[in-house]
């Protein structure tokens, strides 16, 4: 048997099983629009500025009752 015969099955099987399983998910993904907008977003990143303000004050406020 030639090296041709024995590699085309295989080459047509993979074909068949990845090819029509990623049409529909490339689909969906291009369907897709922006994902609406989490406010836990904003809530982190106001607690992060809060504590980086905290964090220096922290010291000065126990320093200040001993």
């Amino acid at each position: 048997m030639s090296s041709e015969y024995t590699h085309t099955p295989a080459r047509q099987r993979i074909r068949l099983t990845t090819r029509p399983p990623m049409r529909p998910c490339g689909g969906t993904i291009a369907a897709a629009r922006d994902a609406p907008r989490d406010p836990s977003y904003t809530h982190a990143l106001i607690a992060l500025i809060l504590m980086a303000l905290a964090a220096p004050a922290a010291p000065l406020i126990v320093s200040a009752f001993l």
